[in-house]
């Protein structure tokens, strides 16, 4: 069977409701800066055309892109959704703000945009200006007897109580420094949400004592919580010596505490039952106004067996899928096909695969140009309730990766039922094509030509038809949308109030979706799962940055550390430098066993060598025991029962499917720094993006290559 699509036909002509997909449909405002490459771009200009200004932030030359015929052009929207798709483009919209970029984009403020953002901003701008006009001196006393015999001249004085002298003194002050612009009087008042005030060691002990408020049991109070968290800080004043913490109010804690109430911490204080019916779903449905705002994750099972042997005759387990859908337009955004048990990289994959611009088959996005906008990452995640989607050693990587995780409603089987229903068409669509898979080691060893013409598929044929039937679903008529709308005619209308950046860096996705946990730092390294990792030149670096957590004279063993990693892959793990504020790599003393090795997998070798009593600490025994595994399981298959042969079969597709994936899905660069963040409260990890397998996508008319007017290169920015 050939999935294959017939090069000599003509081009499928689009279909009357789809119109040609430009740069609002992404969000695109004159303004945003990009990362291309290592130079950062600003957009000033956006065509009716679809073609686009950027300019080097740094060097102010335009852009211009070169075509294969050696001429250069314009770059063009298209061309910018090419670029986000090979990694070389990203969004800058979330890069750490600093209080002189703070301060410059107030002074930027006109008279109406600064009346919205403060009320007070105009009103203090009229006073310090007449004063300033007056040459009134910067005293507290010649300012009151200024307002003493001008305030209320103006009908806007009186919008407010009368200010006392010291403030009109300031204003004043802060006017001249600014320019005389308006934008310097609107206040900074504010924080980014999630950015505590407190230093870190203070904020770590308010988070201790709430956890504390609720594992202690119903009865312990918050007075009680108080005085716990006076004797954490009493404690870090002991430990340093040189600094001195003061202890936050009890407000503080209350709304701490209200922070951290959710249905674990409730359950922990009150127990299941009542933490059950204080968050049970109650039937509502859910109020969603932005696309991707929420987003469904669920899996399933789909009938196609996969069988092992030559003769076909030994069915060893069944394909699943994981799925993530938009709650507002019922487009399907990302999927995942896989082999083996619900485990936390596949579903991990799956969002990923929802920052992919390029999923869907070429012929049906020519068909329907608006499949190219079902392409970003979700601001929240409404999964199923089974742990083993999103557990809770990952759940705080997808909050670093700024997703939001909801509890699933309990007893609630229709919570998700867009979802379900593309579940029942897909299995559907697959009932008509052969109910086997050759397994991908056959595959490869009879070769992919041989295979396509048997009455049976491959993995790699299966994903192609899970694709074309997402992308059926995306384009078709749906009953629960408003004028039995398509849900990409649905995107097209709402695409506008993006819950998030379309463009966003996929790479600080990709390195947040890990497990997070607390290791153990010595000289020898960090210790997981029975695999060490250490960098002795890294380790160094560590213990001259975090002296001050060792003692004195430096006598201590080691410290503990935020640590995360990968299920993915265990050839490396990350710690978090709290000094440097960065992620800090250290790789496996074992990379010829934990080379794309899994963590689903490792446990499964290790279980099998306890059972069979093997030596399974180094880096040869393991490797000589995961190949005695391999083997027992390939002559078990045919003696086994069909609930067996599933793990072992998926244990021996693995390293397959990962051969067809052409690397690891979860590799990651060494960490690079961009120029723009250095002094800013540390460096902003750069990660690359893992080739997956994908699609051909049609040619946008442009090549790689990109330089700017003046002839400087993209890297000139750096």
């Amino acid at each position: 069977m050939s999935s294959s699509i017939d090069p000599l036909a003509a081009p499928p002509t689009p279909l009357a409701h789809d119109r040609r997909v430009d740069g609002l449909d992404y969000g695109l405002t004159a303004g945003r800066e990009f990362w291309h490459g290592t130079a950062r771009v600003r957009l000033e200009r956006i065509e009716a055309d679809g073609g686009l200004d950027l300019r080097s932030s740094k060097t102010g030359a335009l852009l211009v892109v070169r075509n294969p015929d050696g001429t250069t052009a314009r770059p063009t929207v298209e061309w910018l959704r090419g670029e986000y798709a090979a990694g070389r483009l990203s969004s800058v919209a979330g890069s750490k703000e600093t209080v002189s970029e703070r301060q410059a984009r107030f002074l930027s403020m006109d008279a109406s945009s600064a009346s919205i953002r403060d009320a007070k901003a105009t009103w203090r701008h009229s006073l310090a200006w007449r004063a300033s006009s007056d040459r009134v001196v910067c005293t507290d006393a010649s300012c009151a007897e200024w307002l003493a015999a001008n305030y209320g001249i103006q009908p806007g004085d009186l919008a407010f109580p009368r200010p006392s002298g010291s403030s009109l003194r300031r204003w004043m002050r802060t006017l001249r420094k600014g320019g005389m612009r308006i934008g310097a009087l609107v206040s900074q008042a504010g924080r980014p949400r999630n950015h505590s005030q407190l230093p870190p060691e203070v904020d770590a002990a308010l988070n201790e004592a709430a956890l504390f408020f609720y594992s202690a049991g119903p009865g312990f109070s918050q007075a009680a919580a108080d005085a716990y968290l006076d004797g954490l800080v009493c404690r870090l004043n002991e430990e340093n010596p040189g600094r001195s913490f003061r202890k936050p109010s009890r407000q503080s804690l209350r709304l701490r505490i209200e922070k951290l109430e959710c249905i674990e911490t409730w359950e922990a204080k009150h127990g299941r039952e009542a933490a059950e019916r204080k968050y049970r779903g109650a039937g509502e449905p859910l109020l969603v106004d932005h696309v991707l705002e929420i987003c469904l994750m669920d899996a399933t099972e789909l009938e196609q067996i996969v069988v092992f042997d030559e003769d076909r005759t030994i069915p060893c387990l069944k394909m699943r899928i994981v799925a993530v859908l938009d709650c507002l337009t019922h487009t399907l955004f990302g999927w995942h096909v896989y082999a083996g048990p619900n485990r936390a990289e596949t579903s991990a994959q799956a969002v990923l695969h929802c920052l992919e611009p390029n999923k869907f088959p070429p012929r049906m996005v020519q068909m329907h140009p608006q499949l190219r906008l079902a392409f970003g990452r979700p601001a929240a995640l409404l999964p199923d309730n089974e742990k083993a989607l999103i557990g809770p050693d990952t759940l705080p990587g997808y909050n670093a990766a700024g997703m939001v995780v909801i509890p699933a409603p309990v007893g609630m089987p229709t919570a998700k039922a867009a979802l379900e229903r593309f579940f029942r068409t897909l299995k559907g669509i697959l009932a008509s094509l052969p109910g086997t898979l050759v397994d991908p080691r056959r595959a490869s060893e009879l070769g992919f030509e041989m295979v396509e013409g048997m009455a049976e598929m491959t993995m790699h044929e299966l994903r192609v038809h899970v694709a074309q039937a997402a992308a059926q679903h995306n384009v078709s008529e749906s009953k629960g949308l408003p004028g039995r709308m398509s849900p990409i005619e649905m995107l097209a209308v709402r695409s506008g109030t993006r819950a998030t950046d379309p463009f966003e860096d996929a790479s600080f996705v990709r390195a947040n979706l890990c497990s997070h946990f607390d290791a153990y730092l010595t000289r020898n390294g960090v210790e997981k799962d029975g695999i060490r990792y250490r960098d002795a030149a890294v380790i160094d670096v560590l213990y001259n940055n975090n002296a001050g957590r060792m003692g004195g004279a430096r006598k201590s063993h080691g410290f503990r550390m935020r640590a995360r990693r990968a299920d993915g892959d265990m050839d490396r793990i990350e710690v978090y430098d709290e000094h440097a504020e960065r992620w800090t790599v250290l790789p496996s003393t074992q990379p010829g066993y934990t080379a794309g090795l899994s963590y689903w997998e490792h446990l499964q070798y290790a279980q099998a060598a306890k059972r069979r009593r093997e030596a399974f600490g180094s880096q040869t025994a393991r490797l000589k025991s995961m190949q005695e595994t391999r083997r027992l399981h390939e002559e078990m298959l045919p003696r086994s029962k069909f609930r067996a042969r599933a793990k072992m079969g998926a244990l021996l597709a693995s390293p397959h499917l990962r051969e067809l994936a052409g690397k690891p899905l979860f590799t990651v660069s060494p960490i690079e720094q961009h120029p723009d963040t250095l002094g800013r409260g540390g460096p902003t990890p750069r990660v690359e993006r893992a080739p997956a397998p994908r699609t051909a996508r049609p040619s946008d008319g442009w090549d790689d290559d990109a330089r700017f007017e003046d002839g400087d290169d993209a890297g000139a920015d750096d």
